[in-house]
């Protein structure tokens, strides 16, 4: 609501001549209402026009009206017949409406200016908000497809591992499918981060590790984390040799560092070392 009423104010200049206006009837009504009653008082009824002036039309304003306030004031009062109402030094007080005119225009025109200024960071604000909206869809909508055709990759060579006999084929066609699991773990991710443009690392690490077990069937190893810095993010260019190093190093010692340990575990560690990250996998 005060936004709206800023934007209203600031950009439509009818509006404030149409305040001009208004504080001037006003003024007229209540002098002519209340002068007998207010007597040498109602001389400071002025203020209203003079106040509304310079803060709807800046110097000009203040100017005009602290001008030609004195002239108002003697005029309304000769009308009603209370000219003894009236300064007793015409001189000290049209000059004191000039200067109060010019100071409270400098306002105005101050005010008006920074008010224009706040319209314009705030439209330029809306089109940045808008252009980065619109930048992130674009994004997610490109995750998304790199996700399908990984999963398509995927299930394409599943497809093509039960076609054949041969162990050692069947071994690197698994294997394949894991590094293209690890890189999709990223994309399957991204759809649901706070994040642009990149992921949680240790919740990455975290769904990586479990898809790498599963994909081996190795749901009776116990894995550990002891991760530095949880609201560390990590991109794409990162993610992905990251997450084919895990899945090398965690593939490896399934298939060589378990055998005769009745207990399998698997520890991992990240700790920031001089603007570093340091990643530990122990088995």
């Amino acid at each position: 609501m005060n936004l709206h009423l800023h934007r209203l104010w600031y950009s439509r200049k009818t509006l404030r001549r149409v305040v001009f206006v208004l504080s001037l009837v006003i003024y007229v009504t209540l002098f002519l209402c209340l002068a007998p009653i207010l007597g040498i008082s109602v001389n400071y009824l002025v203020l209203l026009p003079l106040i509304a002036g310079s803060f709807t039309h800046g110097i000009f304003g203040g100017l005009l009206t602290g001008t030609l306030g004195l002239a108002s004031n003697l005029l309304l009062l000769r009308l009603l017949n209370l000219v003894h109402y009236a300064p007793d030094n015409w001189l000290v007080a049209q000059i004191s409406g000039i200067l109060l005119g010019l100071v409270l225009g400098f306002l105005g025109e101050h005010f008006r200016f920074l008010g224009q200024e706040i319209l314009k960071r705030i439209d330029t604000e809306e089109k940045l908000q808008k252009v980065l909206k619109e930048r992130t869809l674009l994004l997610r909508e490109i995750q998304h497809r790199v996700k399908n055709n990984l999963n398509i990759i995927h299930s394409l060579i599943g497809l093509q591992s039960t076609q054949t006999s041969d162990r050692q084929s069947i071994d690197s066609l698994e294997a394949r499918s894991r590094r293209i699991g690890s890189m999709a773990i990223f994309h399957d991710q991204f759809s649901e981060s706070s994040y642009v443009g990149a992921l949680s690392m240790s919740d990455y690490i975290r769904a990586l590790v479990v898809r790498i077990l599963d994909s081996h069937d190795c749901d009776y190893v116990r894995v550990s984390y002891e991760l530095d810095d949880d609201d560390a993010a990590i991109s794409l260019s990162r993610a992905t040799p990251l997450g084919l190093l895990i899945n090398e190093v965690i593939s490896n010692s399934i298939k060589h560092g378990f055998s005769g340990i009745n207990s399998p575990s698997i520890g991992i560690e990240t700790r920031r070392d001089h603007g570093f990250y340091v990643l530990l996998v122990l088995d």
